[in-house]
């Protein structure tokens, strides 16, 4: 049996897609600073929208509280588990200090970033140049992290899209669905990896494409505006979930006017429709089978030896780590889970019911200060 294609996925007719490089644009539609990349994909203008996306768009349902928890069954670890939220944004937790987000959310290298019940501090950013990948360095260690994938076989694999705050909207004609209100609901959905844009077609390094297709089940997702920076994760051909990409923009947007003003949407057909902005509009020709829209996503494979050095570097010189052992004298070894505040210059580390000496490393003196709930808080100096 071939492996290019596992069990129970579907295929998906392949589709030969030109790009032509374009810039950025300037947007008013949304209240944030919003780019856009101009790609060519035969004889249609598409404009892909690194967007500061908002929540994942389902296929299948309007449900506001549908796919808003962790995946279970057969998508059980499937990457939710690894996103952390940065005010109404997400990331994604790579390394035990490392935290991978879309550079065009313009995020503080101080950000605040909560992940698995601790309050993280960012103490510095790089960008990788070329492309629209930030990495955040936080104070203390993160307890698990996702994989990254390093294969370059992505097309036709399953992914699961998991970003932050839309919900769909009312219908659009027979072509799908308006963008709907903001809700900050986190959601996951699923697609397919259909194809890849080259750096040289693009402004921001190599990219994956997924498309949002009428006959791939109710959980389909497409992204919209506020995504941005979340996590796609793709079954490798290990079977595990691994980082595919992060999440950076759409195609859009549309009218079927040019008198009107265009608008995004989650479409599955854009046949008849003309794409862009007022002044920069091309029609999308009709052809036999549907056209969807994409999701876009930086795609990590590109970037893989740039980002396992970042995983490897040691710790900003004024780190401080917090230590554990089970009797006085040790060995003492880095708690797998806790967060620095250098400002308050306290430590939070998760209770448990085991007994443990802890001391710290990179300060002289470490107290307890009290008890949060299931949190235990040190100062030190």
């Amino acid at each position: 049996m071939s492996t290019d294609t596992p069990p129970g996925t579907r295929r998906r007719a392949a589709r030969p897609v030109f790009f032509q490089r374009g810039r950025f644009l300037p947007v008013t539609a949304f209240p944030w600073p919003v780019r856009r990349l101009r790609l060519w994909a035969g004889s249609l203008l598409l404009l892909l929208a690194p967007l500061r996306l908002q929540g994942v768009i389902l296929f299948g349902t309007d449900d506001p509280a549908r796919n808003t928890t962790a995946p279970t069954g057969a998508l059980e670890g499937s990457g939710w588990q690894w996103e952390g939220r940065m005010g109404f944004f997400l990331g994604t937790a790579i390394g035990p200090r490392q935290f991978i987000t879309a550079s065009h959310l313009q995020v503080s290298g101080a950000s605040i970033i909560e992940y698995r019940g601790l309050t993280y501090h960012a103490v510095g950013k790089t960008n990788l140049a070329g492309t629209d990948l930030d990495v955040l360095t936080i104070a203390g260690r993160f307890p698990d992290y996702a994989p990254l994938c390093s294969s370059r076989r992505e097309v036709g694999r399953p992914v699961v899209l998991v970003g932050r705050g839309g919900r769909r909207g009312s219908e659009n004609g027979t072509r799908g669905w308006f963008i709907g209100d903001y809700d900050a609901a986190q959601r996951w959905g699923t697609n397919l990896v259909d194809s890849i844009i080259p750096a040289s077609m693009s402004s921001g390094g190599e990219l994956l494409a997924m498309g949002f297709n009428a006959n791939a089940g109710a959980d389909e997702g497409i992204f919209s505006a506020g995504d941005s920076g979340g996590g796609t994760f793709v079954l490798d051909r290990d079977n595990r979930w691994k980082l595919a990409g992060v999440n950076f923009g759409v195609d859009g947007p549309f009218t079927d006017n040019t008198n009107n003003s265009p608008v995004f949407g989650a479409l599955f057909d854009i046949r008849g429709l003309y794409v862009g902005f007022p002044g920069q509009q091309q029609f999308i020709p009709n052809s036999p089978a549907p056209i969807a829209a994409r999701s876009i996503v930086t795609r990590i494979s590109s970037h893989i030896d740039w980002l396992s050095a970042r995983i490897a570097e040691p710790a900003p010189a004024e780190a401080v780590f917090l230590e554990s052992a089970a009797t006085p004298s040790g060995p003492f070894t880095e708690e797998p889970q806790y967060a620095v505040d250098p400002s308050a210059r306290e430590i939070r580390a998760p209770r448990t019911n085991a007994v443990r000496f802890f001391r710290v490393r990179g300060a002289s003196v470490l107290a307890l200060e009290r008890f949060e709930g299931e949190l235990v808080v040190f100062t030190f100096r």
